[in-house]
């Protein structure tokens, strides 16, 4: 709840950002062979990254946190490889590892 500086994070905040964690670490662990289970977590990712990013993006209260920046890193590495790639394409190793590290970092500041 409290961050570094000893601020309190808001709450919705917090909720948001922790569902954005779970869904895309899920959505990136699962096996991609299960192309309807796939695709269920990667929607439920989806709709937590739109969720998040619709209440939070831009807002003086948490641009500067670090869970914001991991987060928003994550997000645009995930956006940048599907922009590029094609939304079915499967994603390479490093950037799933790239991306699920940013979602650790994330975390431990939540």
């Amino acid at each position: 709840m409290w961050d570094k500086v000893g601020k309190v994070l808001p709450k919705a905040y917090l909720k948001s950002a922790r569902e954005v964690v779970k869904t895309l670490r899920e959505s990136l662990e699962e096996d991609g062979k299960d192309v309807a289970k796939f695709r269920r977590t990667a929607d439920a990712a989806k709709e937590s990254i739109r969720e998040y990013l619709s209440g939070w993006r831009g807002q003086q209260a948490v641009i500067t946190e670090e869970s914001y920046v991991s987060l928003e890193k994550a997000i645009r590495s995930l956006a940048d490889f599907y922009s590029k790639a094609g939304p079915f394409a499967s994603m390479p190793e490093d950037i799933k590892a790239k991306i699920l590290d940013d979602l650790k970092t994330a975390e431990a500041f939540l």
